[in-house]
């Protein structure tokens, strides 16, 4: 996933679960140093970014690190367009994500719009 594409896009909600992907839209947004690798043996952390100044969507990036089975960390992109998301619409989004009142985390399929993964 790239800006590029995004930006081929830009009516488009668009997530990814995929490493890869998402690793190579941080690259493109210049955030590498802030999701660089942890350490093996860290504690579990949660890191987030959120990008509101690309042209076409609202960025959330997050990644879950130093979980001991591999499988429970991994990266998340999800691109909501600023064509059909307001600026407010974004931010209940990312308190409802980060901080769910519901005592869960959104699933993809609750994500506004017509949602595409790029998996």
């Amino acid at each position: 996933m790239t800006l590029r594409e995004l930006s081929k896009a830009p009516d488009d909600v668009i997530h990814s679960i995929d490493d890869t992907a998402v690793k190579e839209l941080i690259v493109d947004l210049g955030l590498s140093e802030k999701f660089r690798e942890h350490p093996k043996g860290t504690k579990p952390t949660f890191d987030t970014a959120l990008i509101e100044d690309q042209k076409t969507h609202f960025i959330l990036l997050v990644r879950n690190s130093g979980h001991e089975n591999p499988k429970d960390n991994g990266y998340l992109a999800v691109c909501l367009p600023k064509s059909k998301t307001s600026g407010a619409e974004f931010a209940a989004f990312v308190a409802d994500f980060v901080k769910p009142s519901a005592g869960r985390i959104l699933g993809i399929e609750e994500l506004p719009g017509d949602s595409k993964s790029s998996n």
